[in-house]
């Protein structure tokens, strides 16, 4: 049978909570070196965006006097 002591306990712990430290440190400095893929081709000059607005949530209220 495994007796752990307190101390045991605590190492343990402490160890795997400085790899935890490590793995995010290791993310975070991903995410910071902002890894972009390689440009090929020519800039877009113009972008145009359109907004169609379905899927906005209305009340049945706000409806009442819109044409069908």
């Amino acid at each position: 049978m495994d007796v752990h002591t307190p101390e045991s306990v605590e190492r343990t712990a402490e160890a795997v909570g400085k790899d935890i430290a490590a793995r995010d440190q290791a993310e975070i400095q991903l995410a910071i070196q902002l890894d972009l893929p390689i440009l090929a081709g020519k800039p877009i000059s113009v972008l145009y965006v359109e907004v169609d607005g379905t899927g906005v949530p209305v009340l049945k209220k706000e409806t009442v006097v819109r044409p069908e």
